[in-house]
């Protein structure tokens, strides 16, 4: 069951950095278009701020996962020479699990607001895009983030933890 779980969050983290890339490339065209027709017609793409402010939703959120899953994140080993390998493993668990409470409040707080918008019809200034669907993405985005920061925790605990491989062809 454990195995399970670890392949399919590990496929689910992989769709999440995927999709994060796809969202940086919709944002590197969208800029680009803007500037072209801002500097070649003197028309500039309208609602540039609303869909780069959309997709910055989607890449920060979507990539965390892989940033935790690869070990990527930004870490100050000052003073971890100096403590024993178990108070290091107990500061690492307490860590991730703070994290994935973290994310999942995030969550939580995602769902909330996302029914408030519904209820209210909130959306951007310009194009009028629905916020509520981008605060689930959110949500499921932190979701997905603190399942697998605590299925790092069981695999550290069990010292099974892998930092997650990724294949010719990867994000």
């Amino acid at each position: 069951m454990l195995r399970f779980l670890q392949v399919w969050t590990d496929h689910l983290v992989r769709a999440s950095a995927v999709i994060a890339a796809l969202a940086l490339i919709g944002i590197v065209a969208t800029i680009l278009f803007d500037v072209a027709g801002r500097n070649l017609l003197g028309a500039p793409l309208r609602g540039t701020q609303d869909l780069v402010q959309v997709a910055l939703i989607v890449i920060i959120f979507g990539s965390v996962a892989m940033v935790d899953r690869k070990d990527a994140n930004v870490a100050v080993d000052l003073l971890e020479h100096q403590f024993s390998p178990i108070l290091n493993r107990v500061l690492t668990v307490a860590g991730r699990l703070t994290g994935a409470l973290i994310f999942f409040g995030i969550a939580w707080t995602m769902i909330d607001s996302a029914a408030i918008s519904t209820m209210l019809n909130l959306s951007t200034n310009i194009l009028n895009i629905p916020k509520a669907p981008f605060q689930y993405i959110i949500a499921g985005f932190s979701i997905l983030t603190g399942v697998s920061m605590v299925l790092r925790v069981v695999l550290i605990l069990l010292g099974r933890d892998r930092v997650l491989d990724t294949l010719p062809g990867d994000l």
